[in-house]
């Protein structure tokens, strides 16, 4: 099964910019572990897998500008 990884708005920003990813495409991924840094206001965030699987596409690369609800990966879900 196919998940978005996306920002949702409890990140209380409109925007962000994509700082660092942990994992590359084809990467396998664990659940709550950090994949991606984000940075709203100056502050920066680790957003966590949201199941175990394979990170099969980055959006938004390095230092890339995103907007809340945006999808900025695609993962491959071994159990959800």
């Amino acid at each position: 099964m196919k998940v978005d990884l996306q920002l949702l708005k409890g990140q209380r920003a409109e925007n962000a910019i994509v700082v660092e990813w942990y994992k590359k495409e084809g990467d396998y991924v664990k659940k709550d572990e950090p994949l991606v840094q984000i940075e709203t206001f100056k502050i920066t965030t680790d957003i966590l897998a949201p199941c175990e699987g394979i990170l099969n596409k980055i959006l938004y690369k390095g230092f890339e500008h995103c907007s809340i609800n945006d999808i900025i990966a695609i993962i491959s879900c071994i159990n959800k």
